[in-house]
């Protein structure tokens, strides 16, 4: 069965609109679609057991209502942004990329990619890593999967677990092996009665690989490391073209040091990146940002974030959508993670920061502005 909660007269601005379309799938499992628009938001609800629609609806409202509340935390400052470039390329570039067999669609939020769009993601790690590497950055390989402890011991499953995507395998069982080893098609939601308890989870970023490799130890004077790796994590219903994934390769530069060190790595990526899309023309702008906290209750941290102007957003304009998306971080940490993993700079506290570039979000930026599939 399907019902449909409505709530009008709900003025929204665009980013309230954003945030609660993004908040809204995870109130419950059942909910299979939803709209918002500035007046209006449209649930639709799937439902087979009794479900309690005025309690999401209640929560549904209590979102809404905290937004009054985020008008009190400090707004998002443009710092640098490109000229206003001609950009005549104006198609649905997604719809483009899958036409021309540049993307295949596996599930939700899983793609592999082919002709120009590997090329030109070879072609930019390439120019991505000569800065890394003429910079004094070690290349590193990290596997992308985590013990849990470590998520929990930094933090991030305290504040992002709705993004938690966690590795497990089937019971140590002779006899549940052979059950699961006649499974037919859609029959696929018995496996989990027979999931062993997960050790691990899949890593949604590059350098929590890097602080659990770093554990523990002493780095005399300072540290620069570059990795390319596969990040995941769970969107619910918020998969949609390039923008949200739940499979994304990243290249980060993690760097650990003290309070100055760590700021001049930023700053120099900073003006590395204006230069490298000035010279190819490409719209873009930096701002000062924070992370994406589920829970209403870090509003405090995004403050303080906001404040000392701790993360800044890369951010590419997409014509045909005309909107911008953010396709790079770049994050200083001050001591919070290098604390946790009890990582020292010559015996003293050490400061660290990392810069991470999602590909797949930055390449379909430079597809929407762009006819000739080539750096300058």
């Amino acid at each position: 069965m399907k019902k449909t909660i409505l709530i009008k007269d709900k003025i929204l601005s665009q980013d309230d609109r954003k945030i609660l379309a993004e908040r809204i799938p995870y109130l419950d499992e059942n909910i299979c679609s939803l709209s918002v628009k500035k007046n209006m938001v449209q649930v639709s609800i799937n439902y087979k057991n009794k479900i309690s629609f005025l309690n999401i609806k209640k929560k549904i409202l209590e979102i809404i209502n905290s937004f009054s509340d985020h008008k009190k935390l400090i707004k998002n400052e443009v710092l640098y942004q490109s000229e206003n470039y001609k950009i005549k390329k104006n198609t649905n570039v997604f719809k483009q990329l899958i036409k021309s067999k540049n993307l295949y669609k596996l599930t939700e939020g899983v793609y592999s990619f082919h002709n120009n769009f590997l090329k030109l993601s070879r072609e930019f790690d390439k120019i991505f890593l000569r800065y890394a590497k003429k910079s004094g950055y070690k290349e590193a390989d990290y596997s992308g999967v985590l013990n849990i402890n470590s998520l929990i011991e930094n933090s991030y499953i305290h504040s992002f677990p709705n993004h938690c995507l966690f590795v497990s395998n089937i019971k140590r069982n002779n006899k549940i092996l052979k059950k699961i080893s006649r499974i037919k098609i859609n029959q696929d939601q018995k496996i989990k009665q027979y999931l062993a308890n997960p050790q691990t989870m899949l890593s949604p970023t590059v350098c929590y690989n890097c602080f659990e490799t770093l554990k523990n130890k002493i780095i005399k004077n300072n540290l620069k490391i570059t990795s390319i790796s596969k990040c995941y994590r769970y969107e619910s219903l918020n998969y949609f073209q390039l923008e949200r994934l739940k499979v994304y390769s990243m290249r980060e530069l993690m760097f650990y040091g003290n309070k100055k060190f760590i700021e001049n790595q930023i700053k120099n990526c900073l003006n590395f990146f204006i230069k490298f899309l000035n010279k190819n023309k490409i719209m873009f702008r930096i701002l000062t940002a924070s992370d994406p906290f589920f829970l209403q209750s870090h509003d405090n941290k995004k403050i303080f974030q906001l404040a000392n102007k701790l993360k800044y957003e890369l951010e590419v304009y997409l014509p045909f959508e005309k909107r911008w998306i953010a396709v790079g971080s770049f994050n200083n940490h001050l001591d919070t993670l290098t604390k946790k993993y009890n990582i020292k700079n010559n015996r003293k506290n050490c400061n660290s920061g990392c810069i991470g570039i999602g590909y797949e979000r930055f390449l379909y930026a430079f597809f929407s502005q762009k006819k000739k599939y080539k750096f300058k």
